[in-house]
């Protein structure tokens, strides 16, 4: 009779842990949207600013550099997914995904007319520099040019004339 017993739980515990160990259908999210029959080529051209997994249920999100940034450079990443449908091999997932750009990018770096990142005019020699200029107004045409060449609206431009 303990032996019937010992032979049925270690059946139950076999079949409970190889339930468990079932590997579950990789769940891809990039840059907020689920993406379906994920191969690698959704990532062609783009770069992978962040990249978790959520173990329990297998799905893996990835934040790219193009996600709600405008070119600017990423110093934070902040995603929160949940699950509200599982149906069978189906999942559905809905991602929060928030970020903080440097704020170096608040500025808008411009020499010789041309817009550069921050870390090209920390470059420049100052024995190069011919004039700067710090524009804040928002209302000004070189503002708003500026401002409308780069897609976002910084919180001042900083314009450099080398010699």
């Amino acid at each position: 009779m303990k032996r019937t017993i010992i032979l049925l739980l270690v059946a139950v515990l076999s079949v409970a842990t190889m339930s468990a160990q079932k590997i579950k259908k990789a769940v891809y999210v990039i840059d907020g949207h689920q993406v379906e029959n994920f191969d690698g080529s959704q990532l062609n051209g783009k770069t992978i600013v962040k990249y978790s997994i959520e173990p329990v249920r297998n799905i893996h999100v990835i934040v790219t550099s193009d996600y709600k940034t405008k070119g600017r450079t990423i110093s934070d990443v902040k995603t929160v997914t949940t699950v509200t449908k599982v149906d069978g091999n189906s999942v559905t997932v809905n991602t929060t995904q928030s970020t903080s750009v440097d704020k170096k990018e608040d500025v808008l770096c411009v020499i010789n007319g041309k817009i550069v990142p921050y870390s090209e005019m920390k470059k420049t020699p100052s024995s190069k520099i011919d004039s700067v200029t710090i524009i804040k107004d928002k209302g000004t045409a070189t503002y708003v040019k500026y401002a409308k060449e780069a897609g976002r609206e910084p919180k001042c431009i900083i314009k450099v004339v080398t010699k």
